[in-house]
């Protein structure tokens, strides 16, 4: 009996091995398991995301932003930038047009500035001339011929000198003295190297025929022409 007894021990099964304690003693959860696998899981694609993210990040156009997709080849956005640079391109043509018509404009102002002077300096001349012109004394027709002549040209001065001979004599006999007074001066041609000016003089005589003075109004024409830069008498026309 002892023999089947044992055959009959061994034929039953035995019984099934709980789950043991973890190393704590405390009965481990199935679930508990699941949930720790699975959090794993999403930290390890947290951590691949977050590489990923990091490259993309690092993939910028060196000022610390990143390059968002498309933005060099945006039409748009290039407009937008250049929209916001047309103010100042126009404020610089702006400048640059004020600056040209600033110096365009002093630089008209300085040449006429120089042509009134020019102009003034000539009506000066004209006026001592046409003064000195008309003014003589028979005791002192040689230094007045002398003054006269350093104010013409050559050419002029040969045919005043001409003309001074022919009536020195007749002066000096007469005892002729005349003064000349100028009353008006004006431009009738002026250039850069020549000009004509009129003369109003009030030319008052006296002499041994006419011993009260004698007033004649004459008008004169003076031809001017520019040498070494000053202005002599070419011509002289009394009307």
């Amino acid at each position: 009996m002892s023999g089947g007894d044992s055959d009959d021990e061994r034929r039953q099964p035995s019984p099934r091995p709980r789950a043991g304690p973890d190393a704590e003693g405390t009965p481990r959860d199935v679930h508990a398991d699941t949930a720790e696998s699975t959090e794993s899981a999403a930290s390890t694609e947290s951590v691949a995301d977050g590489e990923t993210a990091g490259d993309t990040q690092g993939a910028t156009d060196g000022s610390g932003e990143e390059e968002e997709p498309g933005r060099q080849h945006d039409p748009g956005r290039r407009a937008g930038r250049l929209r916001g640079r047309l103010p100042v391109v126009l404020a610089a043509v702006t400048v640059t047009c004020s600056l040209a018509a600033a110096a365009t404009f002093g630089l008209l102002w300085y040449s006429q500035s120089r042509t009134d002077a020019e102009r003034a300096r000539l009506l000066d001349e004209a006026e001592s001339f046409a003064a000195e012109f008309t003014t003589y004394h028979f005791t002192e027709l040689d230094e007045n011929f002398e003054n006269i002549s350093a104010r013409l040209t050559e050419r002029y001065e040969e045919v005043y000198g001409e003309a001074y001979e022919s009536f020195t004599e007749l002066l000096e006999e007469n005892k002729a003295d005349s003064e000349g007074e100028v009353t008006h001066v004006g431009l009738a041609e002026f250039s850069e190297d020549e000009a004509v000016v009129l003369a109003f003089v009030d030319q008052t005589t006296t002499n041994v025929n006419s011993p009260q003075p004698k007033i004649d109004r004459n008008r004169m024409v003076l031809t001017f022409t520019k040498v070494d830069g000053e202005w002599k008498v070419d011509k002289v026309d009394l009307t």
